[in-house]
């Protein structure tokens, strides 16, 4: 037998107290010369620092044997898998709460001893295993039926499971990109893979873990540091009042080479560290500063080349350009009265009557249809009427007027239908706006 399965006899608060009575009271060093143990030994007995004595270090302080009752240990498989079915069937119950419920009043709790749940001792006290089964007993399950549960729970967990070494290249590679460290992924000690005592990780996990590695390896393809951040976060949760580095970088360099403001004015110190990544957050006071004054040159000084904003004004400005350009596209339209591109636009694919209400297509009423491609319904009666003769090959009458569903899921993914909405958008509220004009609400 290994020294560590050797029965041990556990401390109870009858033990400690005989330490401290009769001919043992008195110091440690009396207590170590008086037994012949190590001093050290002693030591962590009174303070309560171990747990249990060997047989042999038991005679030698009381000069008799234990009881036979404080000797009985057990092999812990049964008593685990009990543990194991007993929280998969009293969700919220955990490890720490049973050990509690075992070791009140025999041991500190402070902190919970998980050997005994995750096989780092190979027995257990029968006591323990005793009150593990009587928890089943009561619940009207006798032994051969808590066994037979126990074989079914582990067989349907196997066949749920990924085994350690399949999804260890994941770990290595989040670890590596990341810096991630496995056990925060894994939600366990890395050890206790590493050394065999845990083989296997739930497949739940094992898919969040690929699904994170796919992240990153997009965001590693698009060199986008920010998103590698905050995949990062992501995983370890955010921190009250700090603020990635990342976010305000562009606006840092932004203020030092446009208006001479040096990134020490704003951090207290060197960005060195930062872009290192030795730092990767500062306080968001200082964020809030750092955009501000960024916000206040872009808005003083307009003239900048596009490439030197940071990311979040070129948006804003590109954005801006878009809209002028598509407002002026819209306008050239209606002015030079050119239906060319609008022609390529509205043309549809060539399909009979059958082909538009196959594949459980249908027909939408003049209403649907305006709703359908988003349009408010005076600017989709502008377009009908402008393009009369193409709707009347299509559309067919059934007491109201119906329009093929799938032209309209082919004209709403043409490229260039969003001009075309967009003039008759503009068309319907000049109309309003010149009815408005003609005929004034009175007061």
């Amino acid at each position: 037998m290994k020294a560590h399965d050797a029965p041990r006899v556990e401390i109870t608060k009858d033990i400690r107290d005989r330490l401290f009575a009769g001919d043992l009271k008195g110091e440690i060093s009396e207590l170590s010369a008086h037994t012949g143990l190590p001093y050290g030994l002693i030591y962590n007995l009174v303070r309560g620092r171990i747990h249990s004595l060997s047989v042999a270090e038991y005679r030698r302080i009381f000069g008799e044997t234990p009881p036979v009752k404080e000797q009985k240990r057990v092999k812990g498989d049964y008593f685990r898998g009990m543990v194991r079915l007993w929280i998969f069937l009293n969700r919220g119950v955990t490890e720490k709460d049973l050990y509690r419920e075992f070791y009140l009043g025999r041991r500190s709790l402070k902190k919970a001893d998980y050997r005994i749940f995750n096989g780092g001792t190979k027995t257990v006290e029968g006591r323990i295993e005793e009150a593990m089964e009587q928890k089943f007993l009561i619940q009207g399950l006798d032994r051969s039926q808590v066994i037979r549960w126990i074989q079914e729970l582990d067989q349907s967990r196997r066949e749920e499971r990924v085994p350690y070494e399949g999804a260890k290249p994941v770990l290595q590679f989040l670890h590596e990109t990341l810096g991630v460290h496995p056990s925060r992924l894994l939600r366990r000690g890395l050890g206790l893979y590493e050394k065999g005592q845990l083989k296997s990780i739930a497949k739940p996990l094992y898919v969040d873990l690929l699904t994170l590695k796919e992240k990153t390896e997009k965001a590693l393809a698009a060199g986008s540091r920010l998103e590698l951040e905050r995949l990062r976060e992501g995983v370890y949760g955010k921190r009250k009042n700090l603020i990635r580095f990342s976010e305000v970088e562009e606006d840092l360099e932004f203020l030092r080479t446009w208006a001479g403001m040096g990134s020490k004015r704003y951090l207290g110190r060197s960005a060195g560290k930062y872009r290192g990544s030795t730092l990767k957050r500062i306080a968001s006071w200082r964020a809030k500063k750092i955009r501000a004054d960024c916000d206040r040159v872009v808005a003083e000084r307009g003239n900048f080349p596009l490439q030197s904003l940071p990311a979040r004004h070129l948006a804003a400005k590109v954005t801006t350009l878009l809209s002028a350009l598509r407002y002026l596209g819209v306008h050239r339209m209606i002015v030079d009265r050119n239906m060319d591109l609008e022609g390529l636009v509205m043309s549809p694919k060539v399909r009979s009557k059958e082909e538009y209400e196959s594949d459980g297509h249908g027909f939408v009423t003049i209403e649907e249809a305006a709703a359908f491609l988003g349009m408010k319904q005076r600017a989709f009666d502008l377009l009908v009427a402008v393009h009369r003769g193409l709707f009347m090959k299509m559309m067919t009458y059934e007491k109201v007027w119906l329009i093929p569903e799938i032209y309209l899921e082919e004209l709403a993914q043409k490229e260039g239908f969003p001009l075309v909405k967009a003039k008759y958008e503009l068309l319907a509220r000049k109309s309003l706006e010149a009815r408005r004009t003609a005929h004034p609400t009175k007061p």
